[in-house]
C-alpha cells in the first residue's frame, strides 16, 4: 500500500457530490462531501490520479509548475521523468550537489539548468544511455519502462528475460533489446497493458501517469530508500478513538500496537477510493503517513466483491441483480457510489431494469456500478404520448408495421417530442428503453 498527504497547502479543494458534480465518482461512502487540502489547483482534470499525485507530492517526488498547477495531463519530458525518479530514490541532495556538472552527451546543449544534476546521476548510474537521452522530448512508455527497470536495479533480470514471448497485440513494435525490460515491468507490476491488449510503447506518458508509475514502484524501491519508511506506519486498525483529537490504534506486523494522532482533516483512501475517517473499521489493513508525528494520510484496504448480472429491480432497498446462474441478490447502494452507463457518468435513477451491470461491493454496499445496455432502433406510428417534464421522462408508444407496440421513455431534452402527435410516423434510436434520438418521418394525414 502507500502513503499520502500534504500539510502545506495553497488550496482547499471541495469535491462536492450530487447530480452533475464532476467529482461524483469520488464521493466518500455515506458522506455528502469531502475536503482535501492539496497544493495544486488543477487536479480536477485527473481525479483518477488524485491519490498518486497527492502521495508523491507529500514525499517530495513531484513538484508543480510554479504557478499553482500540476498540469496532470501534460506530456512528461525525459528530464522531468529523470528528476522524479531521482527524488523517488532519495537522490535529490546528490542531484543538487551536481547541478554544476558538465554533461557530455549528444543532446547536452538542450539541457535545462535545473535538470543538469539529475541527468548527471542518471547517466552515471546507467539509467539512460547517452544516445537515448533527449531532455526536452516526450518520455514514451517504452522509454519510461527502461528508466524504471534500470533505476530499480532490475537490469540483470531484464537481460535474463530478453527471450520472453510478449503477448501484447503490438509486441512487434517493441525492439528486441527492450523485450526483457517490458517483461520485467509487467511482472513487477510497474506498468501494464491496456484493456485492448496493447502496450503502446511509443505513447507519451503524462505527468499524472508518471505519478501513478512512481507509486506502483514503491515496493520495488523500498530497499533503495529505507529512510522513507520512518514516517509510515503499517498494520491492522484496532480502534479509531474519537475525542478532542482522533487517535488510531494500529497493530503492526510484529504484534506491537502503536497509537498515532490524526491531523484534523487527513486524506483517506479506501481501496483507492476517496473516503473519510468515518469509513474506517477495526480490522482494516492500513498504512498511514506521518508529518511531525501526526497522521496526514491514510490508505486502507478491505475485501471487496465483484458481481455481474442483469438488473431486475431498483427499489428503496437497493439494486437487485440476477447472475448467470439465475440467482437474484439485492444490495444497498452507497451514497456517492460511482455509476457509469456506457462509460458515461450517471446516477442510480438513470439505471434501468434489463441493464447489464458489473458491481463492486464493499462491506455489503455497492460502491461502483458499470452498466451497459442494448442499443435499439424502431419505426412506427405514434399511438400514445405523455410529454416529459424536467426531472421526469415522458412516454412514447409506437406501433410498428407488424402491429407490435413498444413504449419508450423520452427525456425533456429531446426537443422534437413537443412536435409529435398521435398518428405521426417516427423513427427512434436509443439505449435500453430510453430514446436518445427522435425523427418525425411523416406527420399524420400528410
Amino acid at each position: 500500500m502507500n502513503a499520502k498527504r500534504l500539510i502545506a497547502a495553497t488550496l482547499i479543494f471541495l469535491i462536492l457530490v450530487g447530480a452533475g458534480s464532476p467529482a461524483q465518482a469520488r464521493e466518500p461512502f455515506g458522506q455528502s462531501k469531502i475536503r482535501i487540502i492539496i497544493e495544486f489547483s488543477d487536479l480536477e482534470e485527473a481525479l483518477w490520479a488524485l491519490k498518486y499525485i497527492e502521495k508523491m507530492k507529500l514525499d517530495g517526488i513531484i513538484k508543480g509548475m510554479g504557478d499553482g498547477t500540476f498540469r496532470p495531463n501534460s506530456i512528461l519530458e525525459q528530464a522531468q521523468a529523470i528528476a522524479m525518479t531521482a527524488r523517488f530514490l532519495d537522490l535529490e541532495s546528490a542531484a543538487q550537489a551536481r547541478s554544476g556538472d558538465e554533461l557530455d552527451f549528444p543532446g547536452a546543449g538542450s539541457t535545462p539548468d535545473w535538470a543538469r544534476g539529475y541527468l548527471a546521476i542518471a547517466l552515471e548510474k546507467g539509467w539512460v544511455s547517452a544516445n537515448d537521452l533527449h531532455p526536452n522530448k516526450p518520455a514514451s512508455r517504452l522509454w519510461v519502462t527502461a528508466l524504471l527497470v534500470r533505476s530499480l536495479g532490475l537490469e540483470s533480470l531484464a537481460k535474463a528475460k530478453a527471450g520472453t514471448a510478449l503477448t501484447f497485440k503490438d509486441a512487434g513494435q517493441i525492439p528486441a533489446d527492450m523485450v526483457g525490460h517490458v517483461a520485467v515491468a509487467v511482472e513487477k507490476k510497474l506498468l501494464k497493458g491496456f484493456d485492448d491488449g496493447t502496450y503502446r510503447p511509443d505513447q507519451p506518458v503524462t505527468r499524472a501517469q508518471m505519478a501513478a508509475l512512481m507509486e506502483r514502484s514503491d515496493t520495488q524501491a523500498q530497499p533503495l530508500r529505507p529512510e522513507k519508511k520512518k514516517d509510515e506506519v503499517e498494520g491492522i486498525l484496532v480502534k479509531v478513538e474519537a475525542g478532542a483529537e482522533t487517535t488510531l490504534h494500529i497493530k503492526k506486523e510484529k504484534g506491537e500496537t502503536v497509537l498515532v494522532k490524526v491531523y484534523d482533516n487527513p486524506s483517506v483512501y479506501l481501496n483507492d477510493r476517496l473516503a473519510t475517517i468515518d469509513d474506517l473499521r477495526p480490522g482494516d489493513e492500513v498504512e498511514v503517513k506521518l508529518r511531525e508525528g501526526v497522521v496526514v494520510y491514510i490508505e486502507a484496504e478491505v475485501e471487496e466483491a465483484e458481481v455481474e448480472g442483469i438488473v431486475t429491480a431498483i427499489t428503496d432497498k437497493g439494486l437487485t441483480v440476477k447472475d448467470e446462474d439465475g440467482e437474484e441478490f439485492t444490495w444497498p447502494v452507497a451514497a456517492g457510489a460511482e455509476i457509469t452507463i456506457e462509460d458515461r457518468k450517471a446516477e442510480l435513477t438513470d439505471l434501468q431494469v434489463g441493464d447489464a451491470v458489473e458491481a463492486t461491493i464493499i462491506r455489503g454496499e455497492i460502491v461502483e456500478i458499470e452498466a451497459e445496455r442494448e442499443d435499439f432502433e424502431a419505426e412506427g406510428r405514434v399511438v400514445k404520448i405523455v410529454l416529459p417534464k424536467e426531472g421526469t421522462p415522458g412516454l412514447l408508444t409506437i406501433k410498428d408495421k407488424s402491429g407490435q407496440e413498444y413504449t419508450f421513455k423520452v427525456s425533456f431534452q429531446i426537443k422534437a417530442i413537443s412536435d409529435v402527435s398521435v398518428g405521426d410516423l417516427v423513427e427512434v434510436e436509443g439505449e435500453g428503453d430510453l430514446v436518445l434520438e427522435l425523427e418525425i418521418e411523416e406527420k399524420k394525414g400528410s
